[in-house]
């Protein structure tokens, strides 16, 4: 869905479902820019966690999409680097609400209403972080205060762009979705080559 919506961007994606295969090897890993990531249930093991970390730190686009791709709630090691673990209490149609309209990471970003889980987070890692959305508080928050729900945050000389949308088809089929996505990973590359993008696609419209 979401290589079908970006593609017409010339955004495109190499899809693989294997964590070792994406992460295992940093050779690999560094032929990429950013690096995308979804949940999966068999988690992530040790070493591929030091080479997405070290990936970032030399210059790397890092962009978990999901709130469970961010992080678990006591899995430290994800949680340093996404800057939150999630828990999972049910889910509702509601819009996140933008509170940093002029970041760049927002650019062309409305927000949009779509069904998703009503993730919270925990262990906050607030070090670098800027929250972009949030959601309005609801039954089974451990808070009343709005929750913390699209942020972006730098680590070494790279840039991580997380949200925790993503639950199912009913948000990845959204146009809204879409759009925060490409906006977060246009950032997340950094600026030269989101200049390169931009130029390519001047050259393309001529």
């Amino acid at each position: 869905m979401l290589s079908r919506a970006l593609g017409r961007d010339a955004i495109y994606f190499d899809y693989v479902t294997s964590v070792e295969e994406a992460l295992g090897k940093p050779a690999h890993l560094a032929k990429f820019e950013p690096c995308c990531y979804t949940p999966t249930t068999a988690g992530n093991e040790p070493h591929q966690w030091t080479n997405l970390k070290n990936y970032v730190e030399n210059g790397g686009g890092f962009v978990p999409v999901i709130a469970r791709a961010g992080a678990s709630a006591t899995n430290q090691a994800s949680i340093n680097l996404s800057a939150g673990g999630s828990r999972a209490t049910k889910g509702t149609e509601f819009a996140a609400k933008i509170v940093k309209p002029d970041h760049p990471a927002l650019k062309d970003v409305k927000e949009f209403t779509a069904w998703d889980e009503t993730y919270f987070h925990a262990n906050h890692n607030p070090k670098n972080r800027t929250v972009l959305m949030v959601r309005d508080a609801m039954k089974g928050d451990p808070h009343t205060k709005p929750e913390p729900w699209t942020w972006v945050r730098t680590q070494g000389k790279g840039r991580i762009f997380y949200t925790a949308s993503g639950h199912d088809q009913r948000v990845w089929n959204n146009d809204g979705f879409h759009q925060l996505l490409k906006s977060g990973i246009l950032w997340a590359v950094g600026d030269k080559a989101r200049e390169g993008y931009e130029n390519f696609l001047r050259v393309v419209h001529l």
